[in-house]
Protein backbone atom coordinates (compact mmCIF):
# COMPACT_ATOMS: atom_id res chain seq x y z
CA UNK A 1 0.00 0.00 0.00
CA UNK A 2 1.02 3.42 -0.45
CA UNK A 3 -0.37 7.15 -0.26
CA UNK A 4 0.85 10.44 -1.41
CA UNK A 5 -0.69 14.27 -2.41
CA UNK A 6 -1.21 14.35 -5.89
CA UNK A 7 -2.03 17.76 -6.29
CA UNK A 8 -5.50 18.64 -4.49
CA UNK A 9 -5.64 14.76 -3.94
CA UNK A 10 -4.62 12.35 -1.82
CA UNK A 11 -3.65 9.06 -3.95
CA UNK A 12 -3.76 5.27 -2.75
CA UNK A 13 -2.35 2.79 -4.51
CA UNK A 14 -2.92 -1.25 -3.09
CA UNK A 15 -1.73 -4.19 -4.67
CA UNK A 16 -1.45 -7.81 -4.30
CA UNK A 17 0.75 -10.65 -5.42
CA UNK A 18 -1.88 -12.91 -6.35
CA UNK A 19 -3.11 -15.43 -8.43
CA UNK A 20 -3.96 -13.11 -11.04
CA UNK A 21 -6.46 -12.62 -13.32
CA UNK A 22 -7.24 -13.44 -17.07
CA UNK A 23 -7.78 -10.59 -18.80
CA UNK A 24 -11.32 -11.16 -20.31
CA UNK A 25 -12.71 -11.01 -16.53
CA UNK A 26 -10.88 -7.46 -16.30
CA UNK A 27 -14.67 -5.61 -17.11
CA UNK A 28 -16.52 -7.87 -14.78
CA UNK A 29 -14.60 -7.47 -11.59
CA UNK A 30 -17.18 -4.20 -11.17
CA UNK A 31 -20.35 -6.04 -11.49
CA UNK A 32 -22.06 -6.59 -8.42
CA UNK A 33 -21.75 -10.34 -6.83
CA UNK A 34 -19.04 -11.44 -9.92
CA UNK A 35 -16.26 -14.26 -8.65
CA UNK A 36 -13.32 -15.40 -10.83
CA UNK A 37 -14.03 -18.98 -11.21
CA UNK A 38 -10.87 -20.71 -10.56
CA UNK A 39 -9.84 -23.61 -7.72
CA UNK A 40 -8.74 -21.09 -5.55
CA UNK A 41 -11.55 -19.20 -5.81
CA UNK A 42 -13.83 -22.37 -4.52
CA UNK A 43 -12.48 -22.57 -1.33
CA UNK A 44 -12.12 -19.23 -0.45
CA UNK A 45 -15.06 -17.43 1.23
CA UNK A 46 -16.49 -13.90 -0.99
CA UNK A 47 -18.94 -12.18 -2.08
CA UNK A 48 -17.85 -9.98 -4.88
CA UNK A 49 -19.19 -7.06 -4.09
CA UNK A 50 -15.44 -5.49 -2.37
CA UNK A 51 -13.97 -3.68 -5.83
CA UNK A 52 -18.03 -2.55 -7.08
CA UNK A 53 -18.99 -1.16 -3.56
CA UNK A 54 -14.72 0.76 -3.20
CA UNK A 55 -15.76 2.10 -6.43
CA UNK A 56 -18.73 3.34 -5.46
CA UNK A 57 -18.07 4.80 -2.32
CA UNK A 58 -14.91 6.39 -4.01
CA UNK A 59 -17.07 7.90 -7.02
CA UNK A 60 -19.91 9.15 -4.35
CA UNK A 61 -16.42 11.18 -2.27
CA UNK A 62 -15.93 12.75 -6.13
CA UNK A 63 -12.99 10.76 -6.24
CA UNK A 64 -11.38 8.19 -8.77
CA UNK A 65 -10.95 4.45 -8.97
CA UNK A 66 -9.07 2.27 -11.16
CA UNK A 67 -7.90 -1.27 -11.55
CA UNK A 68 -4.31 -1.97 -13.48
CA UNK A 69 -3.67 -6.01 -13.57
CA UNK A 70 0.04 -6.29 -14.00
CA UNK A 71 0.49 -9.78 -15.51
CA UNK A 72 3.76 -10.51 -15.58
CA UNK A 73 4.08 -9.72 -11.85
CA UNK A 74 0.59 -11.58 -11.66
CA UNK A 75 -0.55 -8.61 -9.47
CA UNK A 76 -3.66 -6.45 -9.29
CA UNK A 77 -3.14 -2.45 -8.66
CA UNK A 78 -6.14 -0.58 -7.20
CA UNK A 79 -5.97 3.42 -7.58
CA UNK A 80 -8.15 5.60 -6.19
CA UNK A 81 -8.09 9.11 -5.40
CA UNK A 82 -10.27 11.27 -3.00
CA UNK A 83 -10.38 15.33 -3.05
CA UNK A 84 -8.48 16.88 -0.12
CA UNK A 85 -11.13 19.04 1.81
CA UNK A 86 -10.14 21.01 4.99
CA UNK A 87 -12.24 20.99 7.85
CA UNK A 88 -13.03 25.05 7.11
CA UNK A 89 -14.47 23.93 3.67
CA UNK A 90 -16.37 21.02 4.43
Amino acid sequence: MRAKQAGADIEIEVWDSGIGIAAENMGKLFEGFFRVDTPYSRVTEGTGLGLPLSKKYVELHAGNFLLNHRAWIEALLVRFTLPIVSMKEA
